[in-house]
């Protein structure tokens, strides 16, 4: 998985990664990776392909991409927990994506963080704020109560 993350930082090769159908290989690796090191490289790899605005869309076609990032988000370690959110991030700056997240409970989660884990605050926020930008993202953030 390290390859993967190594070549997906190149804007050539990442070409090649996302027109050769690695990113069911990734998001495979990232949802049942046998060691939380290969998944938190998955969730790296997945963030910088999501620097490039059309692949931020492929990638969130597929339906499982933000709900396996998520499950990341809590279940990994601290260095995977933040490469997932950062890579969720990057998913959202394309707009299609923002309904996607809030329908997989991603306001919750993030509530949650603010709470819980001081580490992980700016991207929580981030990403909030990212949501609010629009109605769906503020009527979402606003019926869980936060803040």
């Amino acid at each position: 998985m390290v390859s993967l993350l190594n070549l997906a930082k190149y804007s050539k090769t990442k070409k090649v990664l996302v027109e050769n159908g690695s990113l069911e290989l990734i998001l495979e690796v990232a949802q049942n990776g046998f060691k939380m090191e290969a998944r938190q490289h998955a969730a790296g790899t997945l963030f910088y392909l999501a620097s490039v605005d059309e692949y931020r869309d492929i990638i969130g076609k597929i339906p499982r991409s933000i709900p396996v990032l998520m499950d990341l988000v809590l279940d990994g370690t601290d260095r995977c927990k933040k490469n997932a959110l950062v890579a969720i991030l990057g998913l959202l700056m394309y707009p299609e994506n923002h309904w996607k997240a809030i329908a997989a409970g991603i306001v919750p989660l993030l509530i949650d963080l603010l709470r819980s884990c001081e580490d992980l605050v700016t991207d929580s926020l981030a990403i909030l704020a990212t949501l609010a930008n629009n109605p769906d993202g503020t009527m979402g953030i606003l019926s869980c109560g936060a803040p």
